[in-house]
């Protein structure tokens, strides 16, 4: 992954969203891959810890629904920047989600 984000498309890549409005952050941090997440937040890409997707989740909102399996990614975005008082499409923020498997 590192070597795929340090190529000269590795910004792009960072940035990108597939069809549900999702970046690889939201992807990570819904899986509770905590490396994976800090190799983004570290990369020349710089993702936004706030973007949103289709239902407005943010990557905090999508580590909080794995519940005690998101904590240390929870942890790590509101760390790096990552606004807790967003609200998803719903009006819920990340609080409300914990552990809700969103």
């Amino acid at each position: 992954m590192k070597n795929l984000l340090g190529s000269k498309y590795g910004s792009e890549l960072v940035k990108s969203r597939e069809s549900l409005g999702a970046t690889p952050l939201h992807l990570c941090a819904a899986a509770g891959h905590l490396d994976c997440c800090l190799t983004l937040i570290n990369s020349n890409g710089q993702p936004s810890v706030d973007a949103k997707n289709v239902f407005g989740q943010t990557p905090l909102m999508l580590a909080a629904s794995k519940g005690g399996r998101g904590t240390a990614v929870l942890d790590m975005l509101i760390t790096a920047g990552a606004d807790p008082k967003m609200q998803d499409a719903d009006g819920k923020q990340w609080w409300a989600i914990l552990g809700s498997e969103a």
